[in-house]
C-alpha cells in the first residue's frame, strides 16, 4: 500500500457514492432565516455584555464616590479653641485693637467636658467665665464680654480638660501649673489696651 491508496477502496468507494447523492450546492431551505436568528442572537449577546460592564462601570463608580465621601473628603476644620474681638462703644466690630471702654468678646470652643475662660490684668485675676454675669456657655463653646476698664497688657487664658478645672486661688503662673497638673490644656493669648 502507497500513500496515494486508501485504507480500505471499498469504504472509500461507499462514501464517494453517497456523496454524489448530494444535492448540487443547494442550500436546505430556510437556512437564510437560521442565520438570521442567529446573528440576531449573537448580537443581543453582546448588547447584554455591554450593559453588564456599564452597570459594573457605575457599580464601581458609586463605590468609589463612597470611599470619598467617608474617608478621603476633607473634614471641616474644627474652630480655634480661642477667640478674641473687640467690640466698640458702638457696636463696630474689630481686630484686636481695644481701648478703653471698649467690649472684649473671648470666646472659648472645647472638645472636652470642661472648658474655662480666665482673663488676668498685671497677672492677677479680674475676670472668670463660667462664673461672671456676662459669661454664656452654649454646647462646646464659652464666651464672655469684658469691658476693658484699663489700659495695658491683659492676660486671656482658656482652659479646657475633662476632669474638673480647679478653681483659681493665685497668680496667672500659679493657676496655670495647678491647672496643669490637674489635666487642663491651657491655650494663652495676650491682649493690649490702649487709653
Amino acid at each position: 500500500m502507497t500513500d496515494n491508496e486508501p485504507a480500505d477502496p471499498a469504504r472509500t468507494e461507499r462514501l464517494l457514492a453517497r456523496l454524489r447523492q448530494l444535492p448540487a450546492d443547494e442550500p436546505p431551505p430556510g437556512w437564510e432565516a437560521r442565520v438570521d436568528q442567529r446573528l440576531a442572537a449573537e448580537r443581543e449577546r453582546a448588547r447584554r455584555g455591554r450593559w453588564l460592564w456599564a452597570g459594573g462601570a457605575a457599580v464601581a463608580l458609586a463605590a468609589a464616590a463612597a470611599v470619598y465621601l467617608v474617608w478621603l473628603r476633607p473634614r471641616a476644620q474644627p474652630p480655634e479653641p480661642m477667640s478674641i474681638a473687640v467690640v466698640t462703644g458702638d457696636g463696630t466690630r474689630r481686630a484686636r485693637q481695644a481701648t478703653v471702654g471698649d467690649t472684649v468678646r473671648l470666646t472659648g470652643h472645647t472638645t472636652r467636658r470642661h472648658g474655662e475662660l480666665r482673663v488676668y490684668r498685671d497677672a492677677a485675676l479680674i475676670a472668670r467665665c463660667p462664673g461672671e454675669p456676662t459669661c454664656r456657655t452654649t454646647g462646646a463653646r464659652t464666651t464672655l464680654d469684658l469691658t476693658v476698664t484699663s489700659p495695658g497688657p491683659y492676660s486671656v487664658v482658656w482652659l479646657e480638660s475633662d476632669r474638673p478645672i480647679p478653681p483659681p486661688d493665685a497668680d496667672l503662673d500659679l493657676d496655670l501649673l495647678r491647672a496643669g497638673q490637674a489635666g487642663a490644656v491651657h491655650h494663652l493669648d495676650e491682649l493690649t489696651v490702649a487709653p
